[in-house]
């Protein structure tokens, strides 16, 4: 069986796309809880995406409005693809360290990661998520995705906005001291 430490770090470090030092650590604490009950049921999930900086979030924001997004070019799709994400900087809950994405590997034959996309096989991970309070947009009506993981911060009446407004402070200079602002505000609503 594949290690919880495995599947959160197996795509992170300095020059990868999950930095740990950057995910508030009692969301990190209940994200690896919901990765090891989805080992131990044999559904292994790769974390792959965390925090993202508000020029992070501009790039892709505008992949497939600016600039080519997924399918670009392919007959069916719009000329610049499909876009990637509805948040803007400061809308995303990965602005603010409380946020990952994850994937199941679609081809263990094959070395490096191999994306699985199918929605349905996200149900584990979305299952032991809320288990322990956590938010998955797989249970979403608006925008149903099964890689996205997230603290739930409406559970404890909280909004994006307040949150933003103390990142803000200091964040869109210094990610860390923003980071460090937010994530005082999430401690007063603990503990989690």
């Amino acid at each position: 069986m594949i290690s919880v430490d495995e599947l959160c770090n197996r795509f992170a470090g300095p020059t990868k796309d999950v930095d740990w030092a950057l995910i508030y650590p009692p969301f990190h604490s209940l994200y690896r809880q919901a990765l090891a009950a989805c080992a131990a049921e044999g559904a292994a999930f790769y974390a792959t995406c965390g925090t993202r900086t508000y020029a992070q979030q501009t790039e892709l924001f505008l992949k497939g409005r600016k600039t080519p997004g997924p399918h670009a070019g392919e007959p069916h799709f719009p000329a610049l693809g499909l876009t990637v994400t509805k948040a803007r900087p400061g809308e995303s809950t990965h602005n603010f360290g409380i946020a990952i994405d994850s994937t199941r590997d679609g081809d263990l034959t094959r070395a490096g990661l191999q994306p699985d996309w199918n929605i349905e096989h996200y149900e584990p991970l979305a299952r032991n998520a809320r288990k322990l309070r956590l938010h998955s947009l797989f249970y979403s009506a608006e925008f149903r995705e099964g890689p996205h993981v997230e603290l739930d911060l409406e559970a404890r009446g909280l909004t994006r906005h307040l949150l933003r407004i103390e990142f803000e402070r200091r964040g869109i200079t210094d990610l860390k001291a923003g980071l460090a602002d937010a994530w005082a505000l999430l401690d007063r609503h603990g503990p989690w």
